[in-house]
């Protein structure tokens, strides 16, 4: 679109009506109008246009993790598998090494090309419930996983299961505890 006629208030923001005979293209000529209207809306008030803004989407993180945790449950982009007791999980190394400081040290030195290791001493339903704490942030415990999930979480340093894991077990015992104090009392 050329401007042929400038409104008065243009005039004054020192906006000028392009040139008919430049040569441009149609996207040319579309954000050079879009920034002389930019200029026109926010000059003639006198406010200056920003030059920079930065947005923080809340729902990155929750996106990104669904769609990592969709692509593993679809096989795509997977480069690293866990063996255990001859079952195979396939895992993204990014995801394994962005959550557990283990494996973050490893791929960066013993592992590094390898893109398969094998777990031993390790409970297969414990890594498979670590590994859906990867990829969903949530965590299943129970009194028949507990010890094997904290084994587990400690050997690959993922904090907060471990912690979760240990609240765990000592609200149970309390409530054991209770529970006997209640028999010896009555």
């Amino acid at each position: 679109m050329l401007l042929l006629g400038v409104p008065k208030t243009a005039k004054r923001c020192g906006v000028r009506p392009l040139n008919q005979f430049t040569e441009r293209t149609p996207i040319d000529a579309r954000f050079q109008d879009y920034h002389v209207v930019l200029m026109l809306v926010n000059n003639a008030d006198g406010v200056k246009p920003p030059f920079e803004e930065r947005r923080k989407d809340e729902d990155y993180a929750n996106n990104f993790l669904e769609s990592l945790n969709r692509m593993r449950l679809r096989r795509k982009y997977l480069d690293f598998s866990l063996r255990i007791g001859g079952e195979i999980i396939h895992v993204h190394k990014c995801a394994l090494a962005a959550v557990s400081p283990y494996f973050s040290d490893r791929f960066g030195t013993d592992l590094k090309g390898i893109s398969s290791l094998t777990l031993e001493n390790v409970e297969l339903t414990s890594v498979q419930e670590l590994i859906e704490y990867i990829y969903t942030g949530t965590v299943t415990i129970t009194q028949n996983n507990v010890r094997e999930l904290l084994r587990a979480s400690n050997l690959f340093e993922i904090e907060w299961v471990k912690e979760k894991c240990e609240q765990f077990l000592e609200r149970n015992a309390n409530a054991r505890i209770s529970v006997r104090m209640c028999r010896f009392a009555g």
